[in-house]
C-alpha cells in the first residue's frame, strides 16, 4: 500500500518546508541566524585547527527554548546551553547541575510534611553573557512555566508550586500547594532547565510565546550556539525532508576549568536513521560522525555496520513507549471543528469501545518489537519507567479471531470485497504516523493485520519535523485528523505524575485553545481525573503507586491508547570518544563537557 502524502501536491510540500525555513532564521520558529558571539576577550581558535565533535540527529531541531516544547530533537540541542538544577542518571540517583547539594529531610532542605524544599546554588556561575546566576532565575523560570500566554509545554511539572521564594541570590525556597513526594521534579532533569529572568522576563510581561521560541539562546551550560544554518530539503521515501546545522562554541564561561574539552560542536539535523547510522558506523574520513542519536533503524543494519569497527552502538531502555493513540473525536465530522469534543456525534465508530477492543487485539507486538533496537520488549503499558509502576495488571494478547467477534457483534459485517460495512458504510480508517522506516514497516505491520479481519487502511505519513508542530495549520499530532495515528512518549522525569497530566479532561487539544494541551487522545475520564488529584496529595509512596498504576490500567482498559513496544534507544557513539553516559532521564548530551577524544 503506497502510503497518503500529509500535503496535496509536491510544490505545496516545498513552499511549505521553504517557509518554514525562512521562518525558523528569520522570525519565530527557532535561534536566529546568527547567535550572539562569544565575548572578543577570549580567543577562539581558528576552524581549520580546533578538534570539532560531530553529531549528527535525524530530526532537525525547530526551536532552542526546553519549555516549549515536547520534542527530543529540540530539547538534545537546548540541554548543550541549558542546565537544570540537578539531574538523574541512570541508577535513579539525583546528583547536583547548578545545584550546590541534593536537599533531603536528612540534611534540613525538605520539610519532614514535605511542603517546601530549599535549593542551595553553586557560587560563581553566570550565564554565557556574564550575568549572574541567581535565584531569581529560578523563581523566574517557574513563572514562565505557569504564564498564561506562554502556554509553557512543561507546565505539569511546575503546576504543584505555590511560589518559589528568593532567600538570597544563591538560596530559593520552593513552596508547594500540597504535601508532595514530587519535591524533586521541578527544576530537575530535561524539565528543569533555568532560563534567565534577563533573556525572558520581556515576552512574558507581553504573552509572546513565539518571541520566546525564537530569542537567542543564553544558558549556563557548556556550549553557546554561534549559527544556525538551513541547508537543503531531500526527498526521503515519500516526503521532503529540511535538513540544518546547527554550530555551537564552547562557552568560555563555563564554570568547569579546562571542560568542555571540545572547543566546537557542529550538529546536523535532518536526513535518515539509516544515513545517521553509516555516518557514526562506517569507517571513513570524510563526514565521519562522532555521534548518531536514536536510530530507529533496523537491528541487523545496525549489528552489521558495528562489525565494520568504527563505533559501537549504545542502547538505553528508558521510559518510552511506541504507542497507538486511538482519536475519541471524529476526524472528518459532517459539520463543525475536526477532531473537535464539540462537534462528535455518540456515532463515530471509534466511541465504540467493541471496535477500538478489536483493533488492539488484532496487532501482531510480536512481530513487531523485531523491528525495533536490540533491547526493547513488548509491552502492555503506557508507565513502564521506573520499574515500581510497571503494572502487572494489564495484557493485549494477539487474538485476531477474538478481534474479528468483536467487530461481528458491534454489527460490522464483511462485505463481498472482504472489506467489512454497517448500514452501507465501509470500516475504512485513517492512521498516520511520522515519515520514519521504522514507523512505516509498523504502520504495514498493523494495516496487514486490520486488513486480515476486514478493517481498511489508509496509511498517512507526515515529515516528523512538522508532525510534533502545533503552528503548522496542517495533520500533526495536535490537530490528530485521523482515526489514530502512532508515535513513542513517556515519561522524561522519574515520577509519573507529569506525563499522566496529559490524559486529564483540561488537557485536549481544540481549535478554540489554540491546539494546546497534549491529551492527543481526546481522552475524557472523570475517574482518571479523580484519580490523579488524589495522587497529587498523596504522601504514602506504596499508595500512590497504586494510584498510578489504576490510572495507567484505564487507559489501557479504555483502549484510549494501545502500548506495542518499551522502545530501547539505540545511538551510536564513535571508539575515539570517551566519557558518554547515557541515562533515560535526560538528554543524551546531559554531560557533554566530560567527553573527549582518544585514540580508537
Amino acid at each position: 500500500m503506497r502510503p497518503v502524502l500529509a500535503r496535496k501536491t509536491r510544490m505545496q510540500r516545498i513552499l511549505v518546508l521553504l517557509t518554514t525555513a525562512l521562518l525558523l532564521v528569520a522570525c519565530g520558529g527557532g535561534p536566529p541566524a546568527e547567535a550572539p558571539a562569544a565575548p572578543t576577550a577570549i580567543p577562539t581558535p581558528a576552524a581549520a585547527t580546533i578538534d570539532t565533535l560531530r553529531l549528527v540527529y535525524w530530526q532537525t531541531p525547530r526551536g532552542l527554548n526546553p519549555h516549549l516544547t515536547i520534542a527530543t530533537r529540540d530539547l538534545e540541542p537546548a540541554r548543550l546551553i541549558y542546565e537544570p538544577l540537578a539531574s538523574v542518571d541512570k541508577s535513579n540517583t539525583l546528583v547536583p547541575i547548578l545545584a550546590a547539594e541534593i536537599p533531603s529531610i536528612e540534611n534540613g532542605l525538605v520539610t519532614a510534611d514535605l511542603t517546601s524544599v530549599i535549593w542551595k546554588l553553586k557560587d560563581g556561575v553566570t550565564w554565557s553573557d556574564g550575568r549572574p546566576f541567581t535565584a531569581n532565575d529560578v523563581r523566574f523560570t517557574w513563572q514562565f512555566a505557569m504564564a498564561e500566554g506562554i502556554n509553557a509545554d512543561s507546565r505539569s511539572v511546575y503546576s504543584i508550586i505555590e511560589d518559589v521564594e528568593v532567600v538570597d541570590p544563591l538560596t530559593a525556597r520552593v513552596v508547594f500547594r500540597f504535601p508532595t513526594l514530587a519535591w524533586d521534579q521541578p527544576f530537575v532533569g530535561l524539565r528543569g532547565m533555568i532560563l534567565p529572568q534577563h533573556i525572558f522576563e520581556p515576552f512574558v510581561a507581553a504573552g509572546d510565546r513565539a518571541g520566546a521560541l525564537s530569542a537567542a539562546p543564553v544558558g549556563t551550560g557548556p556550549y553557546t550556539l554561534t549559527e544556525f544554518r538551513t541547508l537543503e530539503t531531500l526527498f526521503l521515501g515519500y516526503e521532503l525532508v529540511a535538513t540544518n546545522k546547527l554550530i555551537f562554541d564552547a562557552n568560555p564561561r563555563f564554570r568547569e576549568a579546562g571542560k568542555p574539552y571540545f572547543p566546537r560542536i557542529e550538529w546536523r539535523g535532518g536526513g535518515t536513521a539509516d544515513e545517521a547510522a553509516r555516518l557514526a558506523l562506517l569507517p571513513t574520513d570524510v563526514d565521519q560522525a562522532d555521534y548518531a542519536w536514536n536510530l530507529t533503524t533496523s537491528p541487523d543494519l545496525l549489528a552489521d555496520l558495528e562489525a565494520r569497527g568504527a563505533g559501537r552502538v549504545l542502547t538505553n531502555l528508558g521510559p518510552f513507549v511506541e504507542r497507538i493513540s486511538i482519536n475519541a473525536t471524529d476526524p472528518n465530522p459532517a459539520t463543525g471543528e475536526r477532531s473537535d469534543p464539540d462537534t462528535t456525534g455518540p456515532e463515530y465508530l471509534m466511541r465504540d469501545p467493541l471496535v477500538r477492543e478489536a483493533i488492539s487485539l488484532a496487532i501482531d507486538r510480536e512481530r513487531i518489537v523485531k523491528l525495533f533496537p536490540p533491547g526493547s520488549e513488548v509491552t502492555s503499558n503506557i508507565i513502564v519507567a521506573p520499574d515500581i509502576y510497571n503494572s502487572t495488571g494489564t495484557a493485549i494478547p494477539y487474538d485476531p479471531a477474538r478481534a474479528a467477534r468483536l467487530l461481528d457483534q458491534a454489527g460490522w459485517v464483511v462485505g463481498a470485497d472482504g472489506i467489512r460495512e454497517r448500514e452501507g458504510v465501509k470500516l475504512r480508517l485513517i492512521y498516520q504516523a511520522s515519515a520514519n522506516k521504522l514507523r512505516q514497516q509498523t504502520q504495514q505491520v498493523v494495516a496487514e493485520s486490520l486488513r486480515n479481519i476486514g478493517v481498511a487502511i489508509e496509511i498517512v505519513v507526515i515529515d516528523p519535523n512538522l508532525y510534533t508542530d502545533r503552528t503548522i495549520a496542517e495533520t500533526n499530532l495536535y490537530r490528530f485528523y485521523a482515526h489514530f495515528q502512532q508515535l513513542f512518549f513517556g515519561n522524561v522525569t522519574t515520577d509519573p505524575m507529569p506525563i499522566l497530566a496529559f490524559w486529564t479532561c483540561p488537557q485536549i487539544p481544540r481549535a478554540s485553545n489554540g491546539w494546546q494541551g497534549s491529551n492527543f487522545e481526546r481522552f475524557c475520564n472523570p475517574e482518571f481525573d479523580a484519580l490523579f488529584a488524589e495522587a497529587q496529595r498523596e504522601i504514602n509512596p506504596d499508595r500512590r503507586r497504586a494510584l498510578i498504576i489504576r490510572m495507567n490500567n484505564l487507559i489501557v482498559e479504555s483502549v484510549a491508547a494501545i502500548p506495542l513496544v518499551r522502545r530501547s534507544q539505540a545511538s551510536v557513539v564513535a571508539n575515539s570518544i570517551e566519557g558518554v553516559d547515557l541515562t533515560p532521564w535526560d538528554a543524551d548530551v546531559w554531560n557533554i563537557h566530560n567527553w573527549r577524544r582518544v585514540n580508537p
